[in-house]
C-alpha cells in the first residue's frame, strides 16, 4: 500500500514540473501574469499558497517569478510570504500534530524507538530546528523543514513569524536572482 501511494505522489511531482516547463516554455505564463495585472498581490498571495507544497512548488515558482520581472520584488515577496505562511500553517499542524503522532505509533513497537527518543530530546531537538529553518528559506518544497521543525517542538508564536521571515528572504533572494 506505501508503494502504491509513493507511486502517486512521485507522478503528482512529475506531473507538477512537467506543467511548470510547459507554463514556461510556451508563453503560457506571460497569458497568465496579463490577466493578472491589476490584482497582482492576490495573484501572488495564491502562488505563495502553493509554493510550500511539493507537488505544486514547480508551478508556482515559475508564477512568482513571472510576478516579479515587473512588479516590485518587495511586494511580490512580501505578498507570497503571507500566502507560503498559510500553506506552512496548513501543512506544520498536520505534520505536527497527526503526523508525528501517526509516525510514532508506527514506531512504537520497533527497534529504532529508543534511537528516536534520544533524537527528539537534548541538542537533536535544536537541531532539527535549524535544519528545518534551512530547507525553508531554501527554494526546497517545506515539508521536510516543517516535518524538522515539529520534530523540535516549536511553539507556534515562535514558528509562525519564523516561516514568514525565512519564506520572505527566500523568495525574495529568488526573485532577485530571477529578475537580474
Amino acid at each position: 500500500m506505501i508503494y502504491k501511494n509513493l507511486i502517486k505522489d512521485f507522478a503528482i511531482i512529475f506531473l507538477s514540473i512537467l506543467i511548470a516547463i510547459i507554463l514556461a516554455l510556451t508563453g503560457a505564463i506571460n497569458t497568465l501574469l496579463s490577466l493578472t495585472k491589476g490584482i497582482t498581490m492576490i495573484a501572488s498571495f495564491i502562488a505563495g499558497i502553493f509554493y510550500v507544497s511539493i507537488f505544486t512548488t514547480a508551478p508556482a515558482l515559475v508564477l512568482i517569478i513571472g510576478l516579479a520581472k515587473t512588479n516590485s520584488l518587495l511586494l511580490i515577496a512580501t505578498c507570497s510570504s503571507l500566502g507560503a505562511l498559510i500553506g506552512d500553517i496548513i501543512i506544520f499542524k498536520f505534520i505536527k500534530d497527526d503526523f508525528s503522532q501517526d509516525l510514532s505509533e508506527a514506531i512504537s513497537h520497533s527497534r529504532i524507538k529508543k534511537m528516536l527518543i534520544i533524537l527528539k530530546n537534548g541538542p537533536f531537538r535544536r537541531l532539527f530546528g535549524f535544519l528545518g529553518t534551512l530547507v525553508i528559506v531554501s527554494p526546497l518544497p517545506d515539508e521536510l523543514g516543517l516535518f524538522l521543525m515539529g520534530a523540535s517542538k516549536m511553539e507556534d508564536y515562535i514558528s509562525m513569524p519564523l516561516f514568514f521571515i525565512l519564506n520572505f528572504f527566500g523568495i525574495l533572494a529568488l526573485t532577485y536572482a530571477f529578475k537580474y
